[in-house]
């Protein structure tokens, strides 16, 4: 058998297939200044988040989910899906974005 050649064989496809683009690795956009320019695709695959609580924040969260579900007539309403509609409020509230400022800064 000979070694030498085989590996160096694996190393050229290895190297051949890193010389070729992805499909989703970058797309054609247009900055904001006009300009043309490659830039990465955004990330579309949910990223996972975990959080630690204090007891009594997670005794909270939960009695709120457990409230809202009978409010909204439903089942449940998962913790999940609270702090996704609290993210998005970061976005959309300018009032909401304050007052999380606020909270923080006075942790601290």
């Amino acid at each position: 058998m000979n070694r030498p050649n085989d590996l160096a064989a694996r190393a050229a496809k290895l190297t051949d297939r890193a010389k070729k683009p992805t499909p989703l690795a970058d797309v054609e956009v247009t900055n904001a200044k006009g300009g043309a320019g490659r830039q990465p695709i955004p990330r579309a695959k949910p990223v996972r988040l975990s959080l630690d609580l204090a007891p009594q924040s997670y005794r909270s969260l939960k009695a709120f989910c457990d409230e809202l579900a009978v409010e909204l007539g439903r089942a449940r309403v998962t913790q999940s899906e609270v702090m996704r509609a609290m993210v998005a409020l970061l976005d959309e509230a300018p009032a909401v974005r304050q007052a999380v400022t606020e909270a923080i800064r006075d942790e601290r």
